[in-house]
């Protein structure tokens, strides 16, 4: 009886080229569904190999979109947070810091959902607004005081862009004079967070009074 040959085993170089070709295969596939999702609403497929145009969420006929079936293609283009969220995923608390203070400046400007009850100094636990938009504006200057200030006017600006540009990478462009769309990216990331690291550091003292 032939005695059964053991397959060759592959040397760490042809393990490398595999994978190397699987990641390749996977990132190709990936920007042909793109590329189709692209050109049903409207844009060119080619521009799947854009960055700039990662902040453009397309949602196909019959998916779910908060618990609603889409009866329609649709786009639509996503802020900086929400576009770079996947990319912040490693960076602890740095989107959710950004949403905290989109929320605080919105209220701030009294444009917020009213936020939760507060108590006054006159012992009277009631809704007020001026009282909510007080306290939201003293917690922005006291996070914003803790960043640098290019981060400041950076966050500031992609909350409200008050200086009228179209989109997100158009704001980072105009306050850091980047244009490298992966550095518009790093840039943000890095701003969220330094904001994180603010809000951790405002929290720690009254951690420490809670456990005294």
């Amino acid at each position: 009886m032939a005695k059964r040959q053991r397959p060759k085993r592959k040397t760490s170089a042809e393990i490398a080229a595999e994978l190397d070709a699987r990641r390749t295969r996977e990132k190709l596939e990936r920007l042909a569904a793109r590329g189709r999702d692209l050109e049903a609403v409207g844009l060119p497929k080619d521009a799947a190999i854009l960055e700039t145009h990662s902040n453009i969420e397309v949602i196909r006929t019959g998916a779910d979109r908060d618990g609603q079936t889409v009866d329609h293609d649709v786009a639509r283009r996503l802020d900086a947070f929400e576009a770079l969220r996947p990319t912040m995923a490693h960076l602890v608390g740095a989107y959710d810091a950004a949403r905290r203070l989109e929320a605080d400046m919105l209220t701030r400007l009294g444009m917020g959902d009213g936020g939760r009850s507060m108590s006054r100094v006159d012992g009277e636990q009631r809704r007020d607004k001026t009282d909510i938009m007080r306290k939201a504006g003293e917690a922005v200057d006291a996070v914003l005081a803790l960043i640098p200030e290019r981060d400041q006017w950076l966050l500031a600006q992609l909350i409200q862009n008050t200086l009228g540009k179209p989109d997100w990478r158009a704001i980072v462009a105009h306050i850091t004079a980047e244009t490298n769309p992966s550095a518009q990216a790093a840039v943000v990331r890095s701003a969220c967070s330094n904001l994180a690291e603010a809000y951790a550091k405002l929290a720690a003292p009254k951690q420490r009074r809670e456990v005294a």
